[in-house]
């Protein structure tokens, strides 16, 4: 085992980035492991030899398929206690690097669930962090446009979390994504699948409010740039995508993706407001429409003016629509299907890994 001394010199040049034969020293350790950023992120880091710890509040089941690629370097610790500080710092003992994604999901309704998702665990994070002298650098994961008078609940408590976490541990790299896009996502994908079940796109009012989407792999990229750039410690980044688009217009893209008319009707904001805060919490259906989606339908989610930006981290984001068409397969308008398509592929053909 390296001495704590020894792994005090290494300072923040903990990539080799010249010589593709050797090995990376960080080892690092990733909180809420099933997000997509944490996919990104993993993936990236096990390109380059990282010992990545993955730490799971129950079974390892629910991140299991991160084991595909690369998986001698991942090692999981599951059953975890956030609330134990004992056990946090024997997660980072070894640890020099600590990503964190853990964020409550936006279709969560109780404001303390939500509050120890986006608040109390990653302060707790933080503060063994600060415990730990071989903790070299923190990145934390925040969202744009949190306010602490924001009416969105997720947006509300995001802001009270990076305060938190400011406090804590001052070197903190925070990192802003937009509205985040990519397979499997809970955005374009979930629009698939409300088109594809009640064959039109529900908006709020007429659907003007702004969206930067930026793709899933560069937010990753983004984490691998940081630990190579000394120069963001302590500083806030907002990552948006190349281009802003009103979620009308979103929605169209999408529609034109599938190869199917745009079918949007509006819902008025207040008729909609009191729906969603009587309606009982059940899984199958606020999932795709959320009080958090309600509220952040009245604002813009862009990247602010006078951010530091993704491309200060050296990325150029892809556009929207160019990942797409590998996004939507499953939900594209398919027709002129063979009888081998129409016996063999799920849903009258919509299946990724459909082989004649």
């Amino acid at each position: 085992m390296i001495s704590a001394a020894m792994r005090r010199t290494i300072k923040s040049s903990i990539l080799h980035v010249n010589d593709r034969s050797s090995t990376s020293m960080i080892k690092a350790v990733v909180f809420g492991s099933s997000s997509q950023i944490a996919r990104a992120a993993i993936g990236l880091l096990t390109n380059i030899h990282a010992q990545v710890l993955i730490p799971c509040r129950t079974s390892s089941k629910w991140v299991d398929y991160l084991r595909i690629g690369n998986f001698k370097f991942i090692s999981f610790r599951q059953q975890l206690d956030l609330k134990d500080p004992d056990i946090l710092d024997q997660v980072l003992e070894n640890a020099n690097v600590v990503i964190n994604t853990i964020g409550g999901y936006h279709y969560i309704r109780d404001y303390d669930t939500l509050y120890e998702s986006n608040v109390t665990v990653p302060r707790r994070i933080a503060e063994a962090c600060a415990r730990n002298p071989d903790i070299l650098r923190l990145i934390h994961f925040s969202a744009v446009g949190i306010d602490p008078a924001s009416t969105s609940p997720r947006l509300q408590t995001k802001w009270h979390g990076e305060q938190e976490v400011k406090a804590a541990y001052p070197n903190v790299t925070i990192l802003r994504p937009t509205t985040i896009f990519g397979e499997y996502d809970n955005y374009v994908t979930r629009m698939g699948l409300i088109q594809q079940m009640i064959d039109y796109l529900p908006v709020i009012d007429d659907a003007k409010e702004l969206r930067q989407p930026i793709y899933y792999k560069d937010i990753g990229q983004c984490v691998i740039n940081c630990l190579r750039m000394p120069e963001t410690i302590g500083k806030t980044y907002e990552l948006g995508g190349p281009n802003v688009y009103s979620n009308r217009e979103i929605m169209e893209i999408v529609y034109n993706k599938i190869g199917k008319p745009p079918n949007v009707r509006s819902i008025p904001y207040r008729k909609a407001h009191k729906f969603i805060q009587y309606m009982p919490h059940t899984f199958g259906f606020s999932r795709h429409m959320s009080l958090n989606d309600v509220e952040e339908s009245q604002m813009d989610i862009v990247v602010s003016k006078d951010a530091l930006k993704i491309e200060d981290l050296k990325v150029k984001p892809v556009s929207f629509p160019q990942n797409l068409m590998r996004i939507l397969q499953d939900y594209q308008a398919k027709v002129d299907l063979t009888m081998d398509e129409a016996l063999h592929g799920w849903y009258g053909g919509h299946d990724r890994t459909y082989e004649p």
